[in-house]
């Protein structure tokens, strides 16, 4: 769809996938309507719409969502709708038929957005015709909601133009946490249905990742919305324990093998990371070692790092990976303490990663 610069979608929707939210998602809905009050006041009769696919939660969310219902509807609709436990692919594909609008921002429900982000948004998706897929970096806020002074991403820039070439060379883009991406909606319901449908989480992995192989992406450098990391996420009940990264590294496998793109996991850096770590703390050393290499080599052919990243990292790594086995447990932990952002994980360094939290 081809508009000219100034003319601004009738319709965008905000799409809001949960389970089990309660706490969260009346924060995450108003950040949405402070967007609409934001859109008026610049004279942008955009309207938006919040597509609410509620996942099987047991908690108050519904009661929650429906109290914004008709709040405001000249400004901003509410749509909610339940589905039986079926996981985030599964709540992103079955709300295709109730998306309207032109673009489609993702927002998860314990995230917030900044009030000035669709307007933002809206500005380079007009002014750049080829983009399909925009992501910016998100601050990162505790589980009470307030800045760590963090932003995410940390190391690894962001991708942006045509980099199609790039993941089929290793297999990886830098794309935002969920509510960092916003799709044109052409782009969003062509790359559905999901090889992940049942799956409980990483649907916006697969998500950008395909959405980068059909169009342009563009990344901004300015944080427009809040990213909470709390010990409850699924991204921190992932990645930490030994279950949670076999599932984690399944389903990066999942989605490159259906993208036909297996072949890049030795080049993907984020892959072989958790390969090692699993390896180190499950295999003897000869094994282990051989796979330290691997990951070596991977992170040294990264394009998305730097130098001085790539450097950091290979000390780092090689550094701990000679640690007793406990100790190296501690220091995964820690390193993913200062990738998100989360210092509450430091309450989890103690965890035998066997019985680490998982869904």
């Amino acid at each position: 769809m081809s508009r000219e610069t100034g003319s601004y979608p009738s319709v965008v929707t905000v799409l809001i996938a949960t389970y089990n939210h309660e706490a969260y998602i009346g924060e995450a809905v108003k950040s949405v309507f402070a967007n609409a009050d934001d859109l008026e006041q610049h004279g942008i009769g955009t309207h938006i719409e919040i597509v609410v696919m509620d996942d099987g939660s047991v908690d108050g969310t519904r009661q929650v969502v429906e109290d914004f219902i008709d709040l405001n509807p000249a400004k901003v609709t509410v749509k909610y709708q339940y589905q039986e436990n079926s996981g985030q692919a599964a709540a992103y594909q079955n709300s295709l038929p109730l998306i309207t609008g032109e673009y489609v921002c993702l927002l998860d429900s314990d995230d917030r957005f900044l009030p000035q982000k669709i307007r933002k948004v809206l500005e380079v998706f007009l002014r750049e015709k080829e983009v399909g897929l925009l992501g910016h970096p998100l601050y990162v806020i505790n589980s009470a909601g307030e800045g760590e002074g963090e932003v995410r991403p940390k190391a690894a820039k962001i991708s942006h133009g045509d980099i199609k070439k790039s993941i089929l060379k290793n297999g990886r883009n830098v794309a935002p946490p969920t509510s960092g991406l916003t799709f044109r909606r052409e782009v969003f319901f062509e790359i559905h249905p999901s090889p992940l449908y049942g799956l409980p989480s990483a649907a916006d992995a697969y998500l950008s990742i395909s959405a980068s192989l059909k169009a342009n992406v563009f990344a901004m450098d300015e944080p427009l919305a809040e990213y909470r990391q709390h010990n409850g996420s699924q991204y921190v009940k992932r990645l930490t324990s030994i279950s949670g990264l076999q599932r984690t590294m399944a389903t990066q496998s999942k989605i490159l093998t259906h993208l036909k793109l297996e072949k890049t996991l030795a080049n993907n850096s984020y892959f072989m990371r958790h390969k090692f770590v699993l390896v180190r703390m499950e295999e003897p050393f000869a094994k282990w070692l051989k796979q330290l290499a691997l990951f070596n080599a991977a992170l040294l052919k990264d394009p998305f790092l730097g130098f001085k990243h790539k450097v950091a990292f290979l000390l780092f790594w090689n550094a701990i990976a000679f640690l007793p086995k406990s100790t190296f447990w501690k220091m995964w932990i820690f390193f993913q303490m200062k990738h998100t952002g989360n210092r509450e994980l430091s309450s989890l360094s103690n965890n035998q990663p066997a019985t680490a939290a998982s869904k």
